[in-house]
This record gives structure tokens, sequence and C-alpha cells, in this order.
């Protein structure tokens, strides 16, 4: 028996296109493979579809997606596509390729096709402080302060303006004006007037204290709230302390007597008009150890020296007057009388601080070149700023002291008559000759 073997004509074109063709050759065609992308700019989270057009001279059996060297997936069956998931972990650059497979294996890749992705990041962070000045709990600030405020990012700034509170007068919202830098990370606070220091005449006086805050509704620009803080600073103090002379003042005489109270009664200036005309000069001393240990030498803002006249005899701003003529066609006659000198003359009066070197000379109230200082009685005030000053500088070597001499131009008129101003002596009751010190600390 026979059995007939029927075979359609595209059945076999099949069967010979898989076993190489008709000639009994292996297919060796690589496919042609081209990609493209649905969007090449990606600007919001989503997908982007990869679509690879593929052919073969047989037949394309897949195509695999590329991004790089990772395999995103395959298709095998025309329109070959991928669909893509990108995200803000995307941003850069993504380089994607298409590699199309026929049954004998042969496979080509694409040409690479880019897609650039920038997703903005959702701000998610909340603003910080970075710093703030003053700085919370200083002491010592001046009065012409700005509050200035640094934040980590941009911040809504009228959010942040209606976020800052107070209730101390002179920094309260109403007492205020802001600002704020260019890239509105810095808010400065300004405050309308000078703020205020503590006055007192010890330093036992309590500094004001300034309060702040800035609450939760203060947000970044992506409404971020920033976490509540409170801050606190201190003003300088405004301290005006009166120091009495000390027991190391009195008087010297030219011919070597010290305070000798039999000879002359109190703090005595001028020429005695017995012992050969001898001079007198009269010498204070304060003790600074008694301001704040604190104090700069800068914060010193003023000083000033007054000495107590109770009595004159004779006529010392008159007669112990030193005169100058100026000279030219029409001459004018500058004048000095009492003098008050800067100096430096240690722990104890002597004879020899008669002559002790001038650090400077202090100007008199009241007093001027053409007409002398009047001899009334009473409080002689001089300025002493410069003198404290020094004297707070050089404190250490001496001695917590600050030195002034009382004298007149001239020594002595040589008449025989004394001319004498007393001067209030250490230690009296009433009318102690006084150094008034204002200054700041903290």
């Amino acid at each position: 028996m026979r059995t007939a073997l029927r075979v359609t004509f595209g059945g076999l074109i099949a069967f010979l296109a898989a076993c190489g063709g008709g000639g009994g050759g292996a297919d060796t065609s690589k496919p042609t493979v081209s990609l493209t992308v649905s969007s090449n700019n990606v600007t919001a989270a989503g997908n982007i579809t990869l679509t690879a057009s593929a052919s073969d001279n047989v037949g394309v059996t897949k195509v695999e997606f590329y991004d790089g060297a990772t395999k995103l997936g395959e298709d095998t069956t025309a329109p070959y596509t991928q669909d893509v998931a990108l995200t803000a972990a995307d941003n850069g650059t993504k380089t994607y390729t298409a590699k199309a497979f026929d049954a004998a294996g042969n496979n080509e890749t694409s040409a690479p096709v880019t897609v650039t992705v920038n997703i903005s990041i959702p701000d998610t962070t909340p603003p910080t402080i970075v710093s703030v000045s003053p700085a919370n709990n200083a002491t010592g600030v001046l009065k012409d302060v700005n509050i200035v405020i640094t934040f980590s990012e941009r911040m809504n700034q009228a959010a942040t303006q209606a976020a800052y509170q107070s209730s101390s007068n002179g920094i309260r919202p109403a007492d205020v004006t802001f600002s704020w830098n260019t890239e509105g990370t810095v808010l400065t606070v300004n405050p309308n007037t000078d703020l205020a220091y503590a006055t007192g005449t010890t330093t036992s006086v309590v500094a004001l204290t300034y309060t702040f805050n800035l609450t939760n509704t203060a947000t970044d620009i992506a409404g971020n709230q920033l976490a509540p803080a409170t801050f606190s600073f201190k003003t300088m103090r405004d301290i005006t302390q009166t120091l009495n002379a000390t027991n190391i003042s009195g008087w010297v005489r030219s011919d070597g007597e010290v305070n000798d109270q039999t000879l002359c009664v109190g703090l005595c200036v001028g020429d005695s008009g017995t012992a050969a005309n001898a001079t007198y000069r009269g010498f204070l001393t304060f003790d600074l150890s008694v301001l704040a240990s604190t104090l700069e030498s800068a914060n010193i803002l003023s000083a000033t020296l007054r000495a107590y006249q109770s009595a004159t005899s004779g006529t010392p701003y008159a007669d112990l007057e030193d005169c100058t003529s100026s000279g030219g066609p029409i001459p004018i006659l500058f004048c000095n009388d009492l003098l008050v000198q800067h100096v430096n003359y240690g722990p104890s009066l002597q004879d020899s601080d008669f002559d002790t070197n001038t650090l400077r000379g202090l100007t008199i109230v009241g007093c001027s070149l053409l007409t002398g200082c009047p001899s009334d009685n009473g409080y002689k005030e001089a300025d002493a700023l410069a003198a404290v000053r020094e004297d707070w500088t050089n404190r250490a070597a001496r001695g917590n002291r600050s030195q002034y001499r009382l004298r007149f131009a001239r020594n002595t008129d040589a008449d025989g008559a004394a001319d004498l101003a007393f001067f209030s002596n250490a230690g009296v009751a009433s009318n102690q000759n006084q150094l008034v010190v204002r200054y700041l600390v903290p």
C-alpha cells in the first residue's frame, strides 16, 4: 500500500524559510531596527513610551528595550513598545536603545535615543533659623542694634513678618521696620527708635531684657512651616557712679611740707605769704576699683572731676594768674589762673610729688583764656574723660587710682601776702571732692 505525502505550497515555503531557504544555507541576515520616544524632554513625573520599528528578511521574533546596559523589557508583537516611568530621581540625561531579534538569533541594536529629564523635586523640608543677631541670651547689646534673622532658605516674606511677635517696648511689631535681602533668606528687624538702657548709680542695676519670637505661621515659599522659636537679649547698663576722693588726697608745699593741717586747713592751693612765699599744690586720688570689673575703657562715656572750693584768702585768681600777649598791632592777653592736671603720684602723698610729671591738662568748665576762671566758691568742674580712660586701661600698673593736681599758673607773686583757695579735704561730711564717671557695661 502506498501512502501519499501531500504538502501545501504555503507550508513548503515556511518550512524552507525555517531551514534557511531553498538553497539549504543558514539565515545570517540581521534585522533592522529604529527607536523613537514619545517625549525627549520630560518635566513632570509620569510615563514615556519607547516605540521600535523592526523588520527582518524572515521575521522579527522580539524586540528588547534598554536604559543604558539595563534591560527594561521586551515585546514580541508589533508595534513594539515599552513604557518607562520617570520621577525626579531620574533627573539628567537618559539613553535608550532597542534590540531586535529574528528566529535564527540574529540581532541588531538601534541608534541611541536621549531623553532629558528635569522634574521638579517637591519641597517638603521645613525651613530653619541659621543664625540670629544679637545671639540668643546676648548681653551688653547696644541701643542702636538691628535684629537680623538668617533662614536656611527663601521665605514667604509676608507670612514671616506676620509671625514676628514681641511685647517688649521698642521691638514690638508696631515699633519696627522689616527689610529683606535679595534672596529672601535674611530678615532685618530695625527698631524705629533706639532701645533703652537700664540706668543706675551702682553696679547692682539690672539690665533690660528684650524678647521676641517667631510663630509657626512663618513659612518658606513652598508653605513648609518654621518651628516656633523665642529669643531674648539684654542691652547695656548705663551707670553713673560718684567716687569720693580718698585719704591719699591732700596738699604738698614747695618747702617740703605735706598736708600738715596745722599749717593750712583743707586742701590748699596758692602761695602761703609766709615761709618765703612757699607754694601749695593740692592733690586728689580716686579709687577706680568700685567701677564694674567688666568695663571697657571705650565704654566710659564721661568723667567729671568736681573739686569743692569752700573759701579763698587774698586774691589768688588775680595775683597768681599768668598772662601772655599775643603780640601784633592789637595784642591780646591770654591768661591762666587755676589749673587742673592729670598726674600719677602713686600710693602715698610725698614732698617729691610737688613737681610730679603732668600727664595732661584738663579743661575747667567756665574758664577761658581771656577771662580766666571764676573765683566764686563752689564746685570747680573739669572734663576728666581722657584721664579716666587712660587710668582704667592702666589700672593694674596704677593701683586702680585716678589722680589729679590743683595749682595756680604762677607759684607765687612774692608779695608776702597769702593768696589761697581752700578746697574740701578727704573725709569731710559734705561737699566732697568727686569724680563722677558714667559708663556702659553688659
